[in-house]
C-alpha cells in the first residue's frame, strides 16, 4: 500500500518519473539521429564547391637591406605596405584538392514563345521610335486646356449645388384625427364614383357584344358528311331559285363605341332581315327542293 500525503502534495510512488525519463531519452535519440545525418557533415571532396587558395606571404631576403635615398623618397608608400606585411600573421597553406569535372549536360530545348515564328526565324527587331521633347508652346497649351476643363467641372458642380439648394424643402406635417376622417370620407366618395363608372362601361360592353337569340330552323335541310380521301367541294346548280340564301351581302364589321341611336337602328335592321329570312324559310318548306349536290 502506498502512503498518501496530506494537503496538496502528490502521493509517493515508486514509478514516478519513469515516463518522463523515457520521453527525454527518446527526444535525445531523435536529435542525435537528425544531426548525425550525412547531409550535415562537411565533405572535403565536394565537386560542386571549391574555394580559391590564398598564397602564403613570402618575405624577400633583401627586405632588411638599406636602399638608396632617392628610392626611399619615391617608395614611401611601399614602406608602409611592408610594415603592414610584418604585422600580418602568416596564414597556413590550404591543401589543394583536385576538382572533379562533371560530364557536360545535354543542352536544354529552347522554349518557344507564344508570339509566333517571328522570333524563331530571326526577324529583325523594330526600330525604336524617336522621342520628341515637348516644346514650351505645347506644354502651355496642354496646361491651359487642363485648367479650363477643371474650371468647367467646378462651375458645373457649383451650379448643381445651387439648384439643389433652391428646391423648397417639403415639411411633412402629421394630420390630426379629424383631418384623417375627412380625408377618408373624400377618398371613399372618389372610389365609389370610379367603381360606378367602371360598372357602367362593363354593362355597355356586354350590351354591344350581346346578340338577339335566333329562332331555331325547323324546315328541310341538306346535310353533307365528309369522308377521308373525298374532295370537300360542293356545287349547287339551282342557286337562282333561292337568291335570299345564295346572294347574301357580306356583314358589316361591328364598330365599338357607337351611339345608342345607331345601335337601335342596327337592331331594327337585323330584325327586318331576320324576318325576311324566316319568310323565305317558310316558302322553302311549302315548295319541294330540287337541288342536286355534286361533289367535284
Amino acid at each position: 500500500m502506498t502512503k498518501m500525503t496530506t494537503g496538496r502534495g502528490l502521493p509517493a510512488r515508486r514509478s514516478r518519473g519513469t515516463r518522463i525519463h523515457k520521453l527525454i531519452g527518446e527526444e535525445a535519440e531523435a536529435d542525435e539521429a537528425f544531426w548525425g545525418q550525412s547531409a550535415w557533415a562537411e565533405d572535403e571532396e565536394d565537386a560542386d564547391y571549391s574555394t580559391e587558395e590564398e598564397e602564403e606571404d613570402v618575405v624577400d631576403s633583401d627586405f632588411d637591406e638599406e636602399e638608396a635615398p632617392d628610392e626611399e623618397v619615391h617608395d614611401a608608400d611601399e614602406d608602409e605596405d611592408g610594415a603592414k606585411r610584418r604585422g600580418r600573421r602568416a596564414k597556413p597553406a590550404i591543401k589543394r584538392v583536385p576538382i572533379k569535372m562533371q560530364a557536360p549536360r545535354p543542352p536544354k530545348r529552347a522554349r518557344t514563345s507564344s508570339t509566333g515564328p517571328s522570333e524563331a526565324t530571326g526577324a529583325t527587331p523594330s526600330t525604336p521610335t524617336s522621342y520628341e521633347t515637348p516644346t514650351l508652346r505645347q506644354s502651355t497649351a496642354r496646361k491651359t486646356s487642363e485648367s479650363s476643363e477643371l474650371r468647367k467641372k467646378i462651375l458645373e458642380e457649383a451650379a448643381r449645388l445651387a439648384e439643389k439648394a433652391k428646391k423648397p424643402v417639403v415639411v411633412k406635417t402629421e394630420l390630426t384625427q379629424e383631418q384623417l376622417l375627412v380625408e377618408a370620407v373624400r377618398t371613399e366618395v372618389e372610389n365609389t364614383q370610379s367603381l360606378n363608372r367602371l360598372e357602367q362601361l362593363e354593362e355597355e360592353k356586354k350590351a354591344e357584344n350581346a346578340t338577339a337569340p335566333k329562332a331555331p330552323f325547323t324546315g328541310r335541310m341538306v346535310r353533307y358528311h365528309s369522308r377521308i380521301g373525298v374532295p370537300k367541294t360542293i356545287t349547287f346548280l339551282n342557286t337562282d331559285e333561292f337568291p335570299a340564301l345564295f346572294r347574301q351581302t357580306k356583314p358589316t364589321k361591328r364598330v365599338r363605341g357607337v351611339r345608342r341611336e345607331k345601335r337601335v337602328e342596327k337592331d331594327s335592321d337585323d330584325e327586318e332581315q331576320e324576318r325576311e329570312e324566316n319568310e323565305t324559310k317558310t316558302e322553302m318548306t311549302t315548295t319541294p327542293i330540287d337541288t342536286q349536290v355534286v361533289v367535284a
